[in-house]
């Protein structure tokens, strides 16, 4: 019998198959539930902070992502209408500790996804719709739709903003809340642009009243990734492969930089989608009995901070590291590791929302002249918001130290 505690994770997006590979690493053999018949390509481009890439690093992935993403040179802010530099702010000068990488997220995913079923080809099982969750002692038994029950010493809820495993832990019948923001997202690629428009290889920010843009590199420079985001009440369709209207796009950043209007403009319609963004407060309980809650199940992040895939990263290593530990409070403790942390980062999230949406021609005016200033002769000081979420490292692995049953 395996003398390691059981471990089932539902959900195999970022947190769920980075919390996976952590366990399977120190010698469990966790099991994945998936409730898609398949993991598909979803999603476009997403931001790797320094704090996100080193426990990729640990987990001995830092070389299979470097090979499939970008690494900018730092930020650059541009101004909204005219389409003037208003800041650059590079990384060379913050010292970062790990890489910060621009990557597709089906490249992270999958690069996870081959080391786990490397590890073992049958911890992934996909059309798996958790119903009910039944906690009893040390053990926790998921009841699967139209199939069978599974037993575990630990179930870890990976499943996003609209998690069953959520609802079993807080209970608190709450929905995610609309923000009045939808996000449009496509991919463009490099050699079908003109010269002329190809961006700066940096993480280049337009913000503008109501609204903000986002443009970076993917696959070495092959894929350029937008997210373009505008204040609206009336559409709120929250998936992120909703097909949407070109010509809708470009009709909301119609007075925008022209130079941004005509990038948007190469987008191939077919690939471009938009998504309503929904939040949630953060909560005060992350775990019931032996379900624990991990990445947007606990902690949903607006994507005004670029931190959603770290965070929930950074909470499947320090997971990992207290189950590997054989401590009985496991849970509280990854709770109590976490919660302020996570909750601090949600808010610098929200409070971005606004700075960058300012519908005061005088306040972005200051806000871009502090910003000039800052990068331009104290580059530590224009990053202090952000800096100390880069500055986290992950722990080195710990070995397990307990004595507890296998999967039923």
């Amino acid at each position: 019998m395996d003398a390691h505690p059981s471990a089932i994770i539902v959900g195999a997006g970022i947190a769920g198959l980075t919390c996976a590979l952590a366990l399977q690493q120190r010698g469990f053999k966790p099991v994945v539930l998936e409730q898609s018949h398949a993991l598909k390509e979803i999603g476009a481009g997403l931001q790797l902070s320094p704090n996100g890439m080193s426990v990729l690093r640990q987990l001995g992935l830092e070389s299979a992502l470097l090979a499939k993403g970008f690494l900018p040179e730092g930020i650059r802010s541009v101004n909204w209408r005219s389409g003037q530099e208003s800041a650059l702010l590079p990384f060379s000068a913050l010292n970062f500790h790990s890489p910060y990488l621009h990557i597709h997220r089906a490249d992270l995913q999958q690069v996870l996804l081959d080391a786990v079923l490397t590890n073992d080809a049958s911890c992934l099982r996909t059309s798996q719709h958790v119903e009910a969750i039944i906690s009893e002692g040390d053990a926790a038994t998921l009841m699967i739709r139209h199939g069978d029950s599974l037993t575990a010493d630990w179930v870890i809820g990976a499943d996003g903003i609209h998690s069953r495993c959520r609802d079993y832990v807080v209970r608190d019948n709450q929905l995610p809340r609309f923000t009045g923001n939808v996000a449009w997202r496509g991919l463009l690629r490099r050699d079908a642009l003109p010269e002329s428009l190809q961006p700066a290889p940096w993480a280049n920010l337009w913000m503008g009243p109501g609204g903000h843009v986002v443009i970076y590199y993917l696959r070495g420079g092959e894929l350029i990734n937008f997210v373009a985001v505008r204040e609206q009440n009336d559409w709120q369709e929250e998936s992120w492969n909703a097909p949407a209207s070109l010509r809708d796009l470009l009709h909301d950043f119609a007075d925008w930089d022209p130079a941004l209007f005509e990038l948007l403009s190469h987008a191939e319609p077919k690939t471009c989608y938009r998504w309503a963004l929904f939040d949630r407060d953060p909560i005060s309980n992350w775990y019931r009995d032996r379900i624990v809650l991990i990445g947007d199940a606990a902690h949903p992040m607006l994507p005004f901070l670029a931190q959603g895939a770290a965070m929930g990263i950074e909470d499947a290593w320090v997971l990992s590291n207290l189950i590997a530990s054989g401590r009985a409070d496991a849970a509280a403790q990854f709770q109590q590791q976490r919660a302020e942390r996570c909750a601090r980062v949600q808010q610098l999230a929200r409070d971005n929302m606004k700075l960058f949406h300012h519908h005061s021609p005088l306040i972005r005016a200051g806000r871009d002249v502090v910003a000039r200033g800052l990068a331009a002769f104290n580059p530590t000081a224009a990053a202090r918001r952000v800096k100390w979420i880069y500055d986290w490292q992950a722990e080195p692995a710990q070995s397990f130290s307990g004595e507890q049953s296998g999967l039923a």
